[in-house]
């Protein structure tokens, strides 16, 4: 049999970060958080508190880390299975909170963008050192994406 090309499983959201004591790094360590991820073709997690030097490392998997660079925790971490390399393509990263993701098209599917989105609690250091509104910076990249890429 050939592989399969269907993607199944697309996305799971999830805070990575379950207690104040557990990096992702250290969540990699833990076989039934691995069992639980290792079920989807997409992963996004959040507050990971990830650093630039970290070796996070799934099996299987492609990557893209997003540390926080502007204040530190939080972190988005983007796994992809190891098949679709040629098909996932990330398109923009805003804030560290607000990543867009191109499926391109395959297997007679359309080309699919997803945005990924942590918006941080109203009281969190993130708004200390960035004065933005992310809702409003989702919707004007929605705008954006929807005008730039017509295939969507």
């Amino acid at each position: 049999m050939g592989e399969d090309t269907t993607m199944r499983k697309i996305v799971i959201q999830t805070a990575a970060k379950v207690s104040h004591s557990l990096s992702l790094v250290e969540k990699l360590a833990d076989k039934n958080f691995v069992t639980f991820i290792s079920q989807y073709d997409i992963i996004c997690l959040y507050e990971c508190w990830v650093q630039d030097d970290d070796e996070i490392d799934l099996y299987g998997y492609e990557r893209y880390i997003f540390p926080r660079s502007i204040c530190k925790g939080g972190g988005i971490v983007l796994f992809y299975k190891t098949k679709w390399i040629n098909v996932i393509t990330v398109l923009d990263n805003i804030y560290d909170s607000i990543i867009w993701v191109k499926i391109n098209q395959y297997n007679g599917n359309k080309c699919t963008a997803i945005a990924f989105c942590y918006i941080p609690p109203e009281n969190s250091v993130f708004y200390d050192f960035c004065d933005v509104d992310l809702y409003d910076c989702l919707e004007e990249s929605v705008a954006h994406f929807k005008d730039s890429y017509n295939e969507y």
